[in-house]
């Protein structure tokens, strides 16, 4: 269609950062950085639906004729910061079940990326904002959430099995609604299961509540137990 792709364009953008960043970045250091864009690229694709109506008709012939990049060769810088909050959230932790150490390589990279895109003017002032209070606010916590669905994962994992018998077991999505010195006060809307669940005293923190569980939980007479840990997000 007349008028795209949008110059520049994400694809554009991006290739230019990494060009950038390999200039002053040692290899290993720099295959970090080129893994982390290309699971933002890989994250807009899925996640991007455009608001303008013409661009969206571009996106979706694109698509339709095959394209794995249409949201990236098509449409402008403004998408990384309205696709930035998806990427770290949920695509990284969800979707690619990333360790802390890739957790902390894409939020230094989602940093450096938005300090770069401000200093070369590559976003309108709002989307500027938009970008930089999503890596700030989010960022930062990423790595300790991850590090913590698998400490707590690995804990559940060595103790002792709850027999089915004895024990009613739900799968779902659990909401940490208060931090407390036993554990976490969790509940779940869809099932109705609510209540105090063991976490080891050592690992809780007051920044916990609000962070949701999904996995499997057993209910033994008044008690919770965790049987499996899936995942953790804020």
């Amino acid at each position: 269609m007349d008028g795209y792709p949008l110059s520049p364009t994400v694809a554009s953008v991006l290739d230019e950062f990494l060009q950038d960043q390999q200039l002053r970045l040692r290899p290993r250091t720099f295959f970090q950085y080129e893994n982390v864009i290309d699971l933002l690229r890989c994250s807009l694709e899925r996640s991007t639906d455009p608001m303008d109506p013409e661009l969206a008709k571009a996106v979706e012939k694109a698509r339709q004729e095959g394209r794995d990049d249409a949201i990236c060769s098509l449409c402008s810088p403004s998408e990384i910061a309205s696709g930035m909050p998806e990427f770290l959230e949920w695509f990284m932790i969800r979707h690619v079940a990333a360790g802390p150490s890739l957790m902390r390589s894409a939020n230094t990279v989602a940093r450096k990326l938005t300090q770069w895109l401000a200093e070369h003017h590559y976003l309108e002032a709002s989307d500027q904002e938009a970008l930089a209070d999503s890596v700030q606010h989010d960022g930062p916590l990423l790595p300790k959430v991850v590090a913590m669905r698998d400490r707590l994962a690995n804990w559940v994992d060595q103790q002792t099995p709850v027999h089915a018998a004895d024990a009613v077991v739900t799968e779902g999505h659990f909401s940490v609604n208060r931090v407390t010195i036993e554990g976490w006060k969790i509940s779940d809307m869809a099932s109705g299961v609510h209540g105090v669940i063991a976490v080891p005293p050592q690992w809780l923190d007051p920044e916990q509540a609000g962070w949701t569980v999904s996995g499997v939980v057993a209910e033994q007479g008044d008690q919770l137990k965790w049987v499996e840990i899936w995942n953790i997000y804020p």
